[in-house]
């Protein structure tokens, strides 16, 4: 399951159509909580096993069961070092919040913008890919050109003896002839003598 805590939730509807969220499909796999309780963090706790993801809104507050604001800070830290002493992934998004994917932060537009997608993807294969949070259901393509488009900024300003010992043009190589190991490939160029811009130009002719 994945878990959203999101105290703005209510107003999203003005700036993203969430609507689908309420077709059975999702409400058996995400659980939306809008005004989260100590009640909700201990049921949460108690069923972190079938927790998949836990995603909060940055600054989430907790409610008493009459929906008033209490002071949380405490408790919600203490929660959420709970759900992570139990192994449970945690993303965190907000308004203009800097989407970064290795402290797991994503701006709260992205975050509801993938979140269908993500779902989706989580539904069909049982997996949690967080990058379609941050990149969206094209990301393995996105990755793919981030890659190719790195190893030719390599390319320009290394010696072609010195390829084979650059991670970035060895992995670009390898996912562009995934049947051929780099180092083969990158001796047959030097036999060829062939220069940089030839170079770029096979690469850009297998993109």
């Amino acid at each position: 399951m994945i878990v959203v805590l999101d105290d703005t939730f209510e107003v999203r509807h003005k700036f993203s159509d969430v609507s689908y969220l309420e077709e059975e499909r999702y409400q058996s796999m995400v659980k939306i909580i809008e005004k989260p309780t100590k009640k909700d963090f201990r049921e949460l706790i108690g069923n972190c096993h079938n927790i998949q993801l836990l995603c909060n809104h940055r600054s989430i507050k907790l409610f008493n069961d009459n929906w008033d604001v209490l002071d949380g800070k405490e408790t919600i830290t203490s929660f959420f070092n709970q759900m992570q002493t139990n192994n449970v992934k945690r993303l965190e998004f907000g308004r203009d919040m800097h989407s970064n994917l290795k402290a797991n932060t994503l701006d709260k537009d992205v975050f509801y913008a993938n979140l269908r997608p993500f779902l989706d993807f989580f539904i069909q294969n049982k997996i949690v890919e967080i990058k379609i949070l941050f990149y969206g259901e094209n990301f393995q393509e996105l990755e793919f050109l981030s890659a190719i488009n790195q190893m030719m900024d390599e390319m320009n300003f290394v010696a072609l003896e010195d390829f084979e010992h650059n991670d970035s043009i060895i992995h670009g190589l390898k996912l562009l002839y995934p049947e051929k190991e780099p180092t083969l490939i990158i001796n047959e160029w030097k036999v060829k003598t062939l220069n940089k811009k030839e170079l770029l130009a096979i690469i850009n002719s297998k993109i």
